[in-house]
């Protein structure tokens, strides 16, 4: 045509053509398309409304989400969440070229990436996300469950060396046997939220943690220095780890705003960890907790 056609046009030109027997792949075809595309309502809906859209759909807090489900329900093996938010998010890229291009350049969209994705995809996320904290997912294979994981390969192993450096803000791991994971996991990360760590066989972690910004806490067959937890809002620990009732009330006290305490095995003695000459326990206010399981 040779004006610029309306929604209704676009609709009586494509139907003609699809009447004739046209090409849909023919290039008048494709314009007509992509013009009719960019009329539709939902390509100009205020940018406000879009990303209300976004994150009912994409929740930017999938990992915490994730691991406030596992506290309630015990310690379960990952479905693979990562997948699932990219599903969803190239369905999103499907409504509109409008919406397809604005998900493709903005940055905060690609902020999750798993061991399980393909080395060029790994690496088309790391280019889209730029400098966004990423979520971050350390897992095989869903079918490994309650069986021995196997150990990473060197693909895998570069792969965590890389992502380590990066700014981490999720960070779900489903660890081997064999192998020392201190040699991969960095104990710094200043932007990291949440943290979950699975191991078939108990691992005690010795560096301190740095991550001032850690407020959810999930672990399986993992002790932690636990004085590096501060401020949490979950704990919830399973399997075989150590924590002395003396180390747990330091915890509490320095996280005012707990709302989900699991624990699943007996507390160590209370004073065996302190000197002779120490400071008796004191009570601790919990006015957020909600949720406890001893």
């Amino acid at each position: 045509p040779d004006s610029i056609p309306t929604l209704e046009e676009c609709d009586s030109l494509l139907a003609d053509y699809e009447a004739a027997g046209a090409d849909q792949y023919a290039s008048l075809v494709i314009q007509l398309k992509g013009r009719r595309n960019a009329l539709l309502p939902i390509s100009s809906l205020p940018r406000e409304l879009r990303y209300e859209i976004f994150d009912l759909v994409l929740p930017r807090d999938r990992v915490v989400q994730v691991m406030a489900s596992l506290a309630y329900s015990g310690f379960y093996g990952s479905d693979s969440p990562s997948s699932s938010y990219y599903c969803t998010l190239f369905i999103l890229r499907l409504v509109s070229s409008s919406w397809d291009l604005e998900i493709r350049d903005t940055a905060p969209f690609w902020n999750v990436i798993s061991t399980l994705f393909s080395p060029s995809f790994q690496e088309l996320i790391l280019q889209r996300s730029q400098n966004v904290a990423m979520n971050v997912e350390v897992t095989r294979n869903e079918s490994y469950f309650l069986e021995t994981v196997p150990n990473l390969v060197e693909g895998e192993i570069a792969f965590l060396e890389k992502i380590m450096h990066r700014d981490i803000r999720g960070l779900e791991m489903n660890l081997p046997v064999e192998g020392d994971p201190s040699s991969y996991f960095m104990a710094v990360h200043r932007k990291l939220v949440a943290l979950h760590i699975s191991r078939d066989r108990q691992f005690e972690f010795t560096s301190p943690l740095l991550a001032p910004q850690l407020a959810y806490v999930c672990l399986f067959n993992i002790t932690l220095p636990w004085d590096s937890l501060i401020n949490l809002r979950l704990l919830s620990l399973h399997g075989r780890y150590h924590l002395s009732l003396v180390q747990l009330v330091r915890i509490l006290s320095m996280s005012p705003l707990l709302e989900i305490l699991e624990l699943d095995r007996p507390l160590t003695a209370p004073f065996g960890d302190l000197p002779e000459e120490h400071d008796p326990l004191q009570p601790v206010e919990m006015a957020h907790l909600t949720h406890v399981r001893l």
